[in-house]
């Protein structure tokens, strides 16, 4: 984690932040707009749903990024619903787009019940902010599905199968802590 941490998360959080300088928008905008280029990255044909794929990791970066910058943010109403919308994207991508393979398409069971998790945990007063395995996660799988969209098998395979450990590892984290939560309400 410390690689992808040192190498491609804080250099593009710096980048980001930098950018937005003057420019202030509001993060869950950004976080929806993120969401709804699924439809172009669907739609388009391979080189197109490619860079669209980069623009949507770019976007999906970029609300973290707006958010820092702005005062008296919730930052947990903004961070539950851009994990949501991160797990709705992918949802939406591994049943949707055409070249996803089968054995990949499985993992919609395991963001359905993230996502369903997430919301759970939202009204809680457990900590549910991603952490940096859950964000490479993310990273390897947008990364991966831009693979996919120029037909890059081979690189889509390892990207996605990390992302998958990744995501998997963030999940039982978090059904952990749920579990944890409802059998403390039980006993009392």
């Amino acid at each position: 984690m410390e690689f992808y941490q040192d190498t491609i998360h804080h250099p593009m959080d710096r980048v980001l932040t930098s950018a937005c300088g003057r420019f202030r928008c509001d993060p869950n905008r950004i976080t929806i707009l993120s969401l709804l280029m699924i439809v172009p990255v669907l739609l388009s044909p391979p080189p197109i749903g490619f860079l669209l794929c980069l623009l949507h990791d770019v976007l999906d970066r970029l609300d973290g990024s707006m958010a820092r910058l702005l005062p008296k943010r919730d930052g947990r109403v903004g961070a539950t619903l851009d994990a949501c919308c991160d797990k709705i994207y992918a949802i939406l991508f591994l049943s949707l787009h055409a070249n996803v393979p089968f054995w990949a398409r499985t993992k919609v069971i395991l963001h359905g019940v993230a996502l369903l998790t997430r919301i759970v945990l939202h009204n809680t007063t457990l900590r549910t902010a991603s952490r940096m395995h859950g964000k490479a996660g993310t990273w390897l799988e947008n990364m991966s599905f831009a693979a996919l969209c120029l037909g890059w098998s081979t690189t889509f395979q390892i990207a996605f199968g990390l992302s998958y450990g990744l995501a998997t590892l963030s999940w039982l984290q978090k059904v952990t802590a749920l579990g944890l939560m409802l059998l403390s309400a039980a006993l009392q």
